[in-house]
C-alpha cells in the first residue's frame, strides 16, 4: 500500500517528495512481558472497534476498494501478537520500543510517527504511565 502511495504521488507530483506518516498503538513498560500483558486487552478492544466499524463493508464489492469486503472480518480475526509481529503496534520495554521505532522510521522513511496511547479505552493512570515511560526511557534512546 505504501508503494502504491509513493508511486501515485510521484506520478502526479514529480517535483515533490511524498510525506509519510504512521499512527500506531504504543505501550512501554519495565519489561516486554509487562507491556504485552498491559496492552493485550487494550489491543483486543481496539481491534474489535475497528472490526465493528468495518463490518458495514462485509460482503460489499467495489472495484475502487478491492479487499475491503473482508475488512471487518480481518480486523476481528487479528490478535495483539499479529500487531506486534508486523510492527503495527509498538509494545515492549523501553529498549524494545526504541528499536522498533528506529526500524519503522528507517524501513518506511517516515516523516511523522504518531504513537497512540488512548487505544482500547485505557484508564488515565495507564495512559499516564505509558507516556511517562516513553518520555523518560524511550526518547533518550532515540537521539
Amino acid at each position: 500500500m505504501l508503494r502504491v502511495y509513493i508511486e501515485t504521488h510521484q506520478e502526479y507530483h514529480p517535483d515533490r517528495q511524498p510525506r509519510i506518516a504512521l499512527s500506531i498503538p504504543l505501550m512501554v513498560a519495565d519489561s516486554d512481558a509487562e507491556a504485552y500483558a498491559a496492552a493485550e486487552p487494550l489491543l483486543r478492544s481496539y481491534l474489535d472497534v475497528w472490526g465493528e466499524a468495518a463490518a458495514s463493508w462485509d460482503g460489499v464489492q467495489s472495484s475502487a476498494y478491492p479487499g475491503y469486503s473482508n475488512a471487518g472480518t480481518t480486523f476481528r480475526s487479528l490478535t495483539a501478537e499479529d500487531l506486534r509481529s508486523t510492527s503495527t503496534a509498538v509494545i515492549g520495554s523501553a529498549e524494545t520500543v526504541a528499536e522498533k521505532i528506529h526500524e519503522l522510521t528507517d524501513a518506511l522513511s517516515l516523516d511523522t510517527l504518531l504513537l497512540q496511547i488512548d487505544y482500547g479505552s485505557p484508564t488515565a493512570a495507564v495512559m499516564s504511565r505509558n507516556l511517562q515511560m516513553f518520555h523518560s526511557e524511550v526518547l533518550p534512546r532515540l537521539g
